[in-house]
């Protein structure tokens, strides 16, 4: 009865920690909120309370992408993606890896940012979301681009015939547009 009561209490923390981040944030006290999200992440660690982490690494990750910290947020969505596959299943995990795989390509970390964009187009084929899916082979394409225009043009085509599938018309102008340019650097 007593792990009970102090786990209970630990909850309870973790709770009043989150509505104190966010009163930080809304004050515009952006460092204590951070610092709130943290020690709420630590205590859920300290307990083993996943639903708790997942929050805090979600948030914390979400706040410093917001203020254009991406390296910053990096660790806590590699947390979250783990998390999420615990709890929450495909959607959320794509959705943390998507983030993973934006950061990797901003910073031209191509070889990363292909990983994390293959692990969401799977994702997102495997629990059907389609316009995820269009969206994982743009990121392929796009860090393909660079160094492999036919691989490129491969995923683009791919991306091109889901938005087709779907209807999406400005998707898919976006998308040829995407391939007209490497065509024509291409000499095509």
């Amino acid at each position: 009865a007593e792990v009970c009561e102090e786990n209970r209490l630990h909850l309870k923390l973790c709770f009043h920690l989150s509505t104190i981040a966010n009163i930080h944030w809304d004050r515009g006290n952006t460092e204590e909120c951070l610092a709130r999200y943290e020690q709420m992440a630590d205590v859920s660690r300290g307990v083993n309370y996943a639903e708790g982490l997942a929050m805090a690494t979600r948030r914390l990750a979400e706040l410093l992408l917001s203020l254009d910290r991406r390296e910053g947020a990096l660790p806590y969505l590699e947390e979250n993606v783990l998390l999420s596959e615990q709890l929450h299943g495909g959607a959320s995990k794509a959705r943390s890896l998507t983030q993973i795989a934006e950061i990797h390509e901003h910073a031209g970390r191509h070889a990363e940012a292909a990983r994390a964009w293959q692990a969401v187009q799977s994702l997102r084929r495997d629990t059907r979301d389609l316009s995820g899916e269009v969206e994982a082979h743009a990121g392929l394409a796009r860090v393909a681009r660079a160094h492999d225009g036919a691989a490129a043009l491969a995923h683009y085509q791919d991306a091109i015939a889901i938005a087709n599938g779907l209807g999406d018309q400005a998707k898919q102008a976006d998308l040829l547009n995407s391939m007209a340019i490497i065509e024509w650097r291409d000499g095509n």
